[in-house]
């Protein structure tokens, strides 16, 4: 069963970014927008769609550390 979130829930499993914030990623399409709940204006999202986007935030931000190879410089004295 999923479960729903408030935004207020939302913004701290973001690491407290503002509100600002959350609209603007909703409007550049990364952020997955809320579903209505009720009759009213109220909204909430869904929980399994914001932790793919954290995922996907953290798979973005990882670091690919690869070994540069040595560079090898005859320290032997030549006599």
């Amino acid at each position: 069963m999923e479960s729903l979130l408030n935004r207020a829930q939302v913004l701290a499993r973001l690491g407290n970014k503002s509100v600002s914030w959350l609209y603007a990623e909703m409007a550049e399409g990364r952020l997955p927008r809320p579903v209505k709940i009720g009759g009213g204006s109220a909204v909430a999202w869904v929980s399994s769609e914001i932790d793919t986007y954290i995922a996907q935030r953290i798979a973005e931000g990882r670091v690919t550390l690869t070994a540069k190879p040595r560079v090898r410089t005859n320290s032997s004295p030549c006599g």
